[in-house]
């Protein structure tokens, strides 16, 4: 790990076992659940999941505020412009997911797992968010915006004009991401890690002239 950069440890989504289910009205919580090829059946409360499964489930256009999302596991999942303020997610992990436009403010997410997928415009404002890893996520034009962040990693990510306002990027790591027309104060984006053509780039868009 360099120098002056958080390690990120993070406990990873572990399900045992799963039974087949289907999405029902009356149900307010789900526990070691696998749900398959579908779409989600909204409910006028919040519902609770628990080490459960999802594969090609399609949560876009709902609303799931105030849900919980317990040590869950999300594979080629649509959440495209879904909802999901003041939510609790932790343990859980989105491989291949579509969260564009996905709204996730005002959440406590706590170790949790992107692998792939396409995140673009998705807003993180005013959330907590804790030994999170983003790998090889498109998070283009995204919003961090009041954030508190820890232990966060980004790998190989798209954050080509994404938001980090009042968000501070201390011992964030950067340096193998697109992070091309990011907006961010240069005071909180002391102590992150980027290299050379980025610190250009961002030097040249505050007015500075840089001698090559």
């Amino acid at each position: 790990m360099l120098q002056g950069v958080n390690e990120v440890k993070i406990e990873e989504t572990n399900i045992d076992y799963t039974e087949d289910y289907e999405f029902d009205i009356d149900s307010d919580s789900y526990n070691y659940k696998k749900f398959s090829n579908c779409d989600y059946i909204n409910t006028e409360y919040k519902v609770d999941f628990d080490s459960c499964y999802f594969e090609k489930v399609n949560f876009s256009n709902y609303n799931l505020d105030r849900y919980i999302f317990s040590n869950c596991y999300f594979k080629n999942c649509d959440f495209s412009n879904t909802s999901l303020n003041e939510v609790g997610m932790h343990k859980c992990t989105f491989y291949n997911c579509k969260l564009l436009g996905t709204s996730i403010c005002k959440s406590s997410l706590k170790n949790n797992i992107f692998l792939g997928g396409l995140l673009q415009y998705i807003n993180f404002t005013d959330s907590n968010l804790f030994n999170i890893k983003f790998d090889t996520c498109d998070l283009s034009l995204s919003t961090f915006s009041y954030t508190r962040i820890k232990n966060i990693l980004f790998e190989d990510c798209k954050l080509k004009g994404s938001e980090f306002i009042d968000t501070k990027l201390d011992k964030i790591d950067l340096s193998s991401c697109n992070i091309e027309d990011i907006k961010v104060k240069l005071e909180d984006l002391k102590g992150a890690r980027i290299n050379n053509f980025q610190a250009m780039d961002i030097l040249i868009r505050e007015g500075i002239d840089v001698i090559i």
